[in-house]
């Protein structure tokens, strides 16, 4: 990396602790985090 240049991280948080609801909810998850494509994942 050069002196001076910027990194970039993407970071997404999640709470997961919500077990009912919509079955589908596992799923939709992972196609969304997959969609976003960040370097960090931070689930509660």
């Amino acid at each position: 990396m050069n002196p001076g240049s910027a990194m970039r991280l993407r970071v997404v948080t999640l709470n997961v602790w919500n077990r009912q609801g919509d079955p589908k909810r596992t799923g939709l998850i992972n196609r969304e985090l997959r969609q976003l494509a960040p370097d960090l994942v931070s689930c509660q």
